[in-house]
């Protein structure tokens, strides 16, 4: 994908105002039962609120559990309850107004008065006519919104800094080399890729204001970044943090946070603001949690962590500066798996903008259809376009050697060495059993195919399940649980040593449903243990690890709808590098063979040359296991209908 492809100016760039459109319409029936504040607007705004778009909201009842606090996005219908439109008496005579949706802020609020501020193109006497207003929350909606507002912004690019996103946007921008800057007070053991990543980041100028970073999975990403951010600190820069996920805002910090403690700057909450709702945090960075007014606020901060989403709610406020992004750094994670318009949100808000990512895993996900084309993030467009503004992190830390050696070679073009010291790292487990399973399951091999053939029959079950069709596999479902039960007899925890990923959801809720059954009684954090799904599909598992990965294929090789679901490298790629030191793969050989996923069959050969193969699976000691399984399909089914 080249950058000229979404080009503002061209019909594809229009094509992202049509998937916002679509969305935002697809979401307007679910803010319907949304617990909503009503009350009357008062203008007398006292004098620390600026504009009259800033209005304090007088409670008089609420519906449902309406809960908000500084800094959360609403949506305020105005109207005098009774028709649709709003009049007002003026000097000229009555004008009116339709009654519509306004976008805002919650800036302040005590036990009987909300102060929010508005945006959108409004006339003071349209807010004067109204006697009524309902306030509702609505995170969606206001996400679409806030990307609108962006994209709208950049096309007209008012101000230097939205011109240069809009010239970059539209693949204009040309770039000098980038010179790397010495590192001071280096407070990582960086490898020698890591350094280069770190000294062109901060070596950027108004010119050269952006850099790319592209992290294979276990390359160290987050030791890089924390690295940068202490260098940046040293420069007396301030920096946003920012990703489309809490996990990967929260991972950076709790890496900053452990490096500052090292340091002269020992309690990071001098330094450190992360905003979000305390029940998505992480507990390291809780007491990190807090509120700012406006986005003039972020300058007292030398760091602040926060999604796109939420850092975006700021550009709401009538007095957001464009023209003065209020950070030196931006730092958006994992923006490979980000939206274009959603990663825009993150690039407003800074002077230079570092994108940490890897094309090569799972792109971004959308709601509504959208063009082939524009499903690729904008890493993956900018670093198509401007490869010498990025650099490989070339070493991983995570996967023993016969693990990483696969997606070296198949997806990265054999640039991604092991480090010293992980190349053989194995599980310890010595089985006592002779029979075919047990000796697949042990250290001996970090790399095994359990070959599910003779028990495929009827095959791969098509179900409806949350709306529309997924998959399943009884036999692996229950083979992925004696799998568990074997290891965990090892002394290795279901909880924190295994997980199971699966490439269909149907298959995940099985498999989790079953762990819950069978390991609940066993562990005393019951909680924790289905809170942290430990069976996932391969999408939502994308970012994190474990000690040993069951991998359930679910698919027979033969029906073509499931073969699209594994015909994507990325999807496999991610798939294999979840595991550490044990990679055990549940399929039928028959996949291998399948003409429509080579990508599979390269994986069984691979395997029958580095790892093992297991065959001839004892039928009649997985029965227990099958007939649960069985049970718990019907239970699965019957609740989602």
């Amino acid at each position: 994908m080249n950058l000229e492809e979404i080009d503002i100016k061209d019909s594809t760039y229009e094509h992202l105002w049509d998937y916002l459109t679509r969305a935002k319409k697809k979401g307007r029936t679910q803010i319907r039962t949304t617990p909503r504040l009503i009350g009357r607007p008062n203008f007398n705004i006292s004098k620390s609120y600026r504009f009259l778009a800033d209005v304090r909201v007088e409670k008089l009842h609420t519906t449902g559990d309406f809960r908000v606090k500084p800094g959360d996005a609403i949506i305020a219908s105005w109207g005098n309850g009774k028709n649709d439109l709003s009049s007002v008496n003026n000097k000229g005579g009555p004008l009116s107004y339709p009654r519509r949706d306004l976008y805002g802020v919650v800036i302040d609020h005590d036990a009987k008065n909300y102060y929010v501020s508005f945006s959108g193109n409004f006339s003071p006497e349209e807010l004067l006519c109204c006697d009524i207003i309902s306030l509702r929350k609505a995170d969606d909606q206001i996400l679409l919104r806030i990307q609108e507002n962006i994209l709208e912004r950049i096309q007209q690019g008012k101000n230097t800094h939205l011109r240069k996103l809009r010239t970059l946007l539209e693949g204009q921008t040309l770039f000098n080399p980038i010179f790397p800057a010495p590192l001071k007070h280096s407070t990582e053991l960086l490898n020698e890729s890591q350094q280069d990543a770190v000294a062109n980041c901060l070596n950027l100028t108004d010119d050269n204001y952006f850099f790319l970073i592209h992290g294979p999975p276990g390359t160290g990403k987050t030791t890089t970044i924390a690295e940068l951010v202490m260098q940046l600190l040293y420069r007396k820069q301030n920096v946003l943090i920012t990703s489309h996920t809490n996990v990967a805002v929260d991972n950076a910090l709790e890496k900053i946070i452990e490096v500052l403690k090292g340091t002269k700057n020992k309690d990071p909450s001098h330094y450190v603001l992360r905003l979000g709702m305390n029940a998505k945090l992480l507990p390291t960075i809780r007491p990190l949690l807090g509120n700012i007014r406006t986005a003039k606020d972020f300058k007292q901060w030398k760091i602040v962590g926060a999604t796109l989403t939420k850092a975006g709610l700021y550009t709401l406020h009538r007095n957001f500066d464009w023209n003065h992004p209020p950070f030196d750094y931006v730092i958006i994670d994992e923006a490979s798996m980000a939206s274009i318009p959603l990663t825009l949100i993150g690039m407003v808000f800074g002077k230079k903008i570092i994108l940490v990512g890897d094309h090569l895993q799972l792109p971004p996900i959308f709601n509504v259809p959208i063009k082939q084309r524009l499903t690729k993030s904008l890493f993956e467009a900018l670093i198509t376009k401007y490869p010498d503004q990025s650099v490989f992190l070339d070493t991983q830390y995570r996967s023993n050697k016969y693990i990483a050696m696969f997606p070296s070679h198949f997806i990265y073009n054999d640039r991604l060495k092991t480090a010293y010291g992980v190349e053989n790292i194995h599980i310890d487990y010595h089985p006592t059993k002779g029979d075919s399973l047990s000796q697949s399951l042990s250290g001996r091999y970090p790399l095994i195919w359990i070959d599910t053939f003779n028990f495929n029959v009827p095959g791969i079950e098509w179900r409806m399940f949350g709306g529309r069709y997924s998959a399943c596999n009884l036999f692996e479902a229950a083979l992925a649980i004696r799998i568990m039960k074997e290891y965990h007899q090892a002394g290795y925890s279901p909880e924190k040593d295994i997980a199971v990923v699966t490439p269909f959801r149907l298959q995940s809720a099985l498999i989790g449903r079953l762990i819950k059954q069978v390991f609940s009684k066993k562990i005393n954090n019951v909680y924790n243990l289905w809170s942290v799904s430990k069976s996932s599909t391969i999408d939502s598992y994308q970012g994190r690890e474990n000690n040993i990965v069951i991998l359930s294929l679910v698919d027979d090789g033969i029906n073509s709808k499931a073969a699209k679901v594994l015909q994507d490298s990325r999807r496999i790629n991610v798939a294999i590098t979840r595991a550490r030191r044990k990679l055990c793969i549940l399929a039928s050989h028959k996949l291998a063979e399948a003409i429509n996923i080579p990508l599979i069959a390269v994986l069984f050969k691979y395997v029958q040359r580095y790892g093992y193969i297991s065959t001839q699976l004892p039928h009649h000691s997985f029965s227990e296991e099958l007939d649960n399984a069985k049970a718990s399909l019907n239970i699965i089914l019957n609740q989602s209908q």
